[in-house]
């Protein structure tokens, strides 16, 4: 078959797009998919980008299709003009081009108007035509950027409208620096900085006063300060009840929004002489208290602390017209009138500018989220409404289609057939096209664009779909909710629009999800969380947001996982400078950073108490565990099909079913055979379709207990099983072996082909594999079989089931999101795993060697940045 340029173009740019606009200074990947027989390889692609050849990287995926990606640098007017992908093979020839424009982000050369207008309030005018500016638009934000004059540290107060806004709760006669911050559409379109303006906020109330009234008569004086002064009494007892824009703490400034009811008056923190706060917030938590916050109130003493947040009610009159009630999934769960997100009105379409979705402001930005309810069937193209009209470059759904049975969300997006296969949906006057999608092992990720009908412009939207959140409380551990919430806030484009967040009714889970964003966005800036007030202050623009008291506790245990592991996710353009660095030693505790991350470990993976391994301690089973030290938990943990005349217990072997990074229960993670267990073994592979087994332990003649569990030659039965052997073959690291695994009885008749792969490149004895290249050649081995024979479970043993088998499996795991993501976490990749089994990858040489396997497996490219 002649090859053929399936797609040319950038990861954000719409399929076989004519042109690209690009923002320059910004970094781009572009993508090249070939198809053809023979496959094309990187050898047969050329890329010619503004009269350059650049190489290429090349992945291979399962549905025929070459992808072959680079990198290309802070890009410049000079790089406008053709670029091509010309592919040549045997068979033919194919060339596809698409004409690049930069653009370069827009600036202004002069400073803002600023003005004082109180003594903690400063008020910018921004109008664009008496701005001097440069560059090219749309301009879609203008944000505003302010400081202390004698600090470094900027503040970014979020704004998309021209006219006056407010900066406020700043201090009192002090000077400030603004300046504002113009961006135009398209990832790197936030421009440079333009000058600041310098200004002092007044020195009083009174001050204000005489200056614009001129002198004033002593009397007077005397009566605004007497009013002040019970101005400022009201106000300390106003604060002990708390406002939106201000609980969460005395480090934070949350910035006024037109969304919510009108604040009470800013004010300063008061204080005594020697500047001690006369209040300090009781709900904000220093990080390094918050073990010790956490374990003393314990479940029950935050489950009395979410009692005390109130449920705020505003009017909702718009929610409840009769045109609007059918739009509302429960009709206990509506918009407030005052933080709804509003349609521009669609003459032909009465009630059109409603939708069951809240403004609610981020951490340190107005109107960072929409959260919403989940699309019914007749409110799908209102959705998509929503998402052009905000600039949303980013949905989140925590929620599954159906659950427990009961529909909980509409499919409101075109259904994918496969991976590179687009599907086109139009919603009103929204087409919808579904680019990619990508199945993790607890959330899809969907690459769609989006076009208005009679607009030429093509806008790209990522759909992330979180599917671990079970149907009923919250998920058991928090590792994956973490990781999703810090993977969707990686992904949101500077100068997006809000994040839109649904659940079902738009309230529990996305409250949820918000509240654990914004609290890691307020970790990374002030060191410190404070749930309590953020959630009250979210219930402001829309009700019930986080709806149960499980839910509030999972975010504070969530929190505190996310504090005590730290950010142990490095870019793989950083990882060989930062191998380097971890790798030397701290001199005050004479441990390098792989060791210092491998005892967190132990402090953050619980072990497995008695009370969630029953199974595995029952009587009946105390023989079939290696090492007593090492059980299968009855949450995890295969169940075998019971044989007629079986008595109770006999479905029980020690192995656990564990996540990988694309795929859950990737992973089938057991023992060495027992001389009593083999047939378990066997029934395990035959009932959970497994046909990957990876041996990591070698034979010992001198231990009985360590046996051969297979023919090497013929067939044999084991129990109801009859085990063939078919094939075996030397590899360079590994011997493979070939099995027809059989079932005839009167109730089942099946057969299989198993692959063992028996890793021959780790004697015993040795702590680590002979070489790291020999782990990345079984792993080829067994990913190739893997995707030839459906990608069941792999199983995955050793002696005890946790060392070797835990590095295995890591590397794996690490592997997958390594060439998906373009990041190394090795700690969180072990980590998810001990989730369920505890001690898997056993020693610091085994954890470490995790973090050679990844620094050998970028080696393997030419740069780093092709890699991309």
């Amino acid at each position: 078959m002649s090859p053929r340029v399936a797609r040319f173009g950038t990861t954000t740019s719409a399929t076989n797009a004519g042109s690209i606009e690009l923002n320059a200074g910004t970094n781009v990947t572009f993508v090249c998919e070939t198809r053809g027989d023979p496959l094309p390889q990187a050898a047969d692609v050329t890329f010619m980008f503004s009269s350059r050849k650049l190489a290429l990287s090349t992945e291979v995926s399962t549905g025929g299709t070459t992808v072959h990606r680079t990198l290309l640098r802070n890009i410049s007017i000079a790089d406008a003009g053709q670029s091509s992908c010309s592919v040549m093979t045997v068979a033919g020839q194919d060339n596809r081009e698409v004409s690049v424009i930069v653009k370069v982000p827009p600036t202004t050369s002069v400073p803002p108007p600023v003005r004082p207008t109180s003594p903690t309030e400063l008020t910018v005018d921004i109008q664009l035509s008496k701005l001097d500016l440069t560059g090219d638009g749309e301009i879609i934000a203008k944000d505003i950027e302010y400081k202390l004059a004698n600090e470094s540290s900027w503040k970014t107060l979020t704004n998309s409208e021209e006219g006056e806004v407010r900066i406020r709760n700043l201090s009192p006669n002090t000077t400030y620096n603004v300046r504002l911050v113009l961006s135009r559409p398209g990832e790197g379109g936030r421009g440079r900085p333009g000058p600041a303006a310098t200004v002092s906020t007044l020195t009083s109330m009174a001050a204000a006063a005489q200056s614009s009234a001129g002198a004033v008569a002593g009397g007077v004086i005397a009566a605004l300060l007497v009013l002040v002064l019970l101005a400022v009494v009201g106000l300390f007892i106003w604060r002990r009840k708390g406002s939106p824009s201000s609980r969460l703490g005395k480090g934070k400034k949350t910035p006024t929004t037109k969304s919510r009811p009108p604040d009470p008056p800013p004010r300063p923190d008061l204080a005594l002489e020697d500047g001690e706060l006369l209040e300090e917030n009781p709900y904000r938590v220093q990080i390094d208290a918050l073990p010790d916050y956490v374990h003393q109130l314990g479940p029950d003493g935050i489950k009395k602390e979410f009692s005390t947040i109130s449920d705020h009610r505003h009017p909702y009159a718009v929610s409840k017209k009769p045109g609007n009630v059918a739009k509302n999934r429960y009709k206990n769960i509506v918009s407030y009138d005052h933080s709804r997100v509003v349609f521009q009105d669609q003459p032909t379409r009465p009630n059109s500018d409603y939708i069951n979705a809240s403004y609610i402001d981020g951490y340190d930005k107005v109107k960072a989220f929409i959260a919403c309810q989940g699309p019914k069937q007749d409110t799908s193209r209102d959705m998509w409404r929503m998402v052009w009209q905000e600039r949303s470059a980013c949905v989140v759904m925590v929620t599954n289609l159906v659950e427990n049975g009961r529909a909980k969300c509409e499919r409101y997006w075109p259904e994918e057939n496969n991976e590179y296969e687009n599907n086109v949906q139009t919603y009103g006057d929204i087409t919808v096209t579904a680019e990619k999608v990508s199945s993790m092992a607890d959330y899809a990720l969907r690459l769609l664009q989006v076009q208005k009908a009679g607009v030429d412009e093509v806008r790209e939207v990522l759909h992330f779909q979180y599917t671990s959140w079970p149907d009923y409380g919250v998920p058991k551990h928090p590792t994956s909710t973490i990781n999703f919430v810090k993977r969707v806030k990686a992904s949101i484009p500077r100068g997006a629009g809000p994040t839109i967040v649904h659940c079902s009714a738009g309230v529990g889970r996305s409250g949820t999800f918000i509240t654990i964003a914004a609290m890691l966005d307020m970790i990374e800036e002030e060191g410190a969380i404070n749930v309590h007030d953020f959630v009250d202050a979210m219930r402001e623009n829309r009700m019930t947001m986080v709806q149960t008291p499980e839910q509030y506790v999972f975010i504070y245990t969530a929190l505190l996982e996310a504090t005590q592991c730290g950010n142990t996710t490095i870019p793989t353009d950083e990882f060989r400078d930062r191998f380097s660095t971890l790798s030397r030693k701290n001199p005050k505790s004479g441990l390098n950073a792989f060791q210092e991350e491998f005892k967190r470990l132990a402090r953050v993976c619980a072990p497995l108490t008695p009370d969630k391994t029953r199974s595995a301690l029952a009587p009946m089973n105390k023989d079939k565990n290696r090492f007593s030290s090492v059980l299968a938990s009855d949450s995890n943990r295969p169940m075998l099909t019971p044989r007629p005349g079986d008595p109770p217990g006999t479905d029980y072997i020690n192995a656990d079913f564990l996540d990988g990074y694309k795929r859950k229960d990737a992973f089938l993670v057991t023992q060495s055979p027992l001389p009593g267990t083999v047939t378990d073994f066997w029934r395990m592979l035959s009932d959970h379709r497994s046909v990957s087994v990876i041996m990591l332990n070698q034979l010992n003649p001198k231990d009985k207990s360590v046996v051969k569990y297979w023919p090497d030659a013929g067939s044999k039965t084991f129990g109801a099983l009859e085990v063939e052997m078919v094939s075996e073959r030397q590899e360079k690291s590994a011997i493979v072996r070939q099995f027809k695994l059989s079932t005839d009885t009167k109730f089942d008749h099946q057969s299989n082909i198993v692959h063992q792969f028996e890793f021959t490149a780790w004697p015993s004895g040795r702590s680590t594999p002979t070489s790291v290249d020999d782990l990345l050649e079984l792993l080829g081995l067994v990913e190739k079989w893997q995707q030839q024979s459906g990608n069941g479970p792999i199983t995955v043993h050793c002696i005890n089931g946790v060392g070797r088998s835990g590095v295995f499996c890591t590397a794996h795991a690490l592997l997958d999101r390594l060439k998906t993501e373009q990041v190394v976490d090795v700690f969180q990749a072990v980590k998810t795993l001990r989730n369920h089994r505890p001690n898997m990858v056993e020693t610091e040489e085994h954890y470490q060697f995790c973090y050679q396997v990844a620094l050998a497996y970028l080696a393997s490219f030419d740069t780093y940045a092709n890699f991309k």
